[in-house]
């Protein structure tokens, strides 16, 4: 069976976003990240990531307890076992609505299926506070009051966030406008309407429609269109049945409906973020010090860089 690979995959917690889409990719995908990229090759943006993680985990000691919020598959844990490939921390526990199923990296690392509202952690219990592309698709408010209950006194929250006018954000909203269009075309908004024709019907049908919205998009959006093109490609390459044809096309536009979905999550929470911050919210749990930057890459933004100490 074919399994679809739709890149650029970019989750908020508790009750205002559905976990289902992350939970769906999560337990289809094996990669750290949601991003189909590992930080540690310290190529563009990635780098500076890296670079960013980097100085944080050096803070870590011997006695420090983990956590890091909205963990995906542990993209963290991966990236500071790299640097560290003997631990020098107590435990790092991996948090995420949506229940990840992978392999342990180390034994000192956990994944732990919990809601950010109400971690099921003791007070004054952690150490260090991560977050990749997580916290903010939760309620900021009510996270952040939950990490300070369970931070030791002066206790360390860092975290990027998703920044409205990233290339993540700008690409994630062209891919949303791609996967609008195609999804309404028949052989993806309704694939059955081509049980009555020939394979090679199909087939010339799906390419000529394909081709069409290829020259009719955006020069940036052409490769979305490319993506999606070449999976249909596949499945006519690899199936003549018209009836697994048209099972595999109604596959393959629930995937791009669920990326779509998870595309705009990753919208509202750089969004989210964006209000949280001009409204110095962030000040209230972290009193004692905190510091908000920018990260950028060829002085474009990458992330919302936050570190606070309880």
């Amino acid at each position: 069976m074919l399994k679809f690979q739709l890149t650029k995959h970019y989750r908020h917690e508790g009750g205002v976003m559905s976990q289902q889409p992350w939970q769906s990719y999560w337990q289809s995908h094996t990669t750290a990240n949601s991003f189909l990229h590992e930080y540690e090759s310290g190529e563009g943006p990635y780098g500076v990531i890296a670079d960013y993680w980097s100085r944080i985990f050096e803070q870590f000691t011997p006695e420090t307890n983990v956590i890091d919020l909205g963990a995906g598959n542990g993209a963290l844990s991966h990236l500071y076992l790299r640097q560290f490939p003997q631990p020098v921390i107590g435990k790092w526990k991996n948090i995420d609505f949506a229940h990840i199923q992978c392999e342990t990296a180390h034994a000192c690392v956990e994944h732990i299926q919990a809601d950010m509202h109400a971690l099921p952690l003791s007070a004054n219990s952690v150490h260090q506070a991560v977050s990749m592309y997580g916290l903010e698709y939760s309620d900021l408010h009510q996270s952040m009051s939950e990490i300070s209950r369970v931070l030791v006194s002066k206790g360390h929250l860092h975290c990027l966030l998703h920044h409205p006018d990233s290339i993540i954000s700008l690409q994630s909203q062209i891919t949303i406008n791609v996967s609008e269009r195609l999804l309404q075309v028949d052989f993806l908004s309704d694939p059955q309407s081509l049980s009555s024709m020939s394979y090679e019907q199909i087939k010339q049908h799906c390419l000529k429609g394909l081709n069409a919205h290829l020259h009719s998009v955006d020069i940036k959006a052409q490769e979305d269109v490319k993506l999606i093109g070449q999976n249909v490609f596949n499945i006519l390459q690899f199936n003549t049945s018209v009836v697994v044809i048209c099972e595999c096309l109604q596959k393959l536009a629930d995937a791009i409906a669920a990326q779509s979905q998870r595309l705009m999550q990753q919208l509202d929470a750089a969004a989210q973020a964006k209000s949280f911050f001009a409204t110095n919210s962030h000040k209230a749990q972290f009193v004692n010090e905190h510091s908000l930057e920018l990260l950028t890459y060829n002085e474009r933004p990458i992330a919302y860089a936050f570190s606070g100490i309880k």
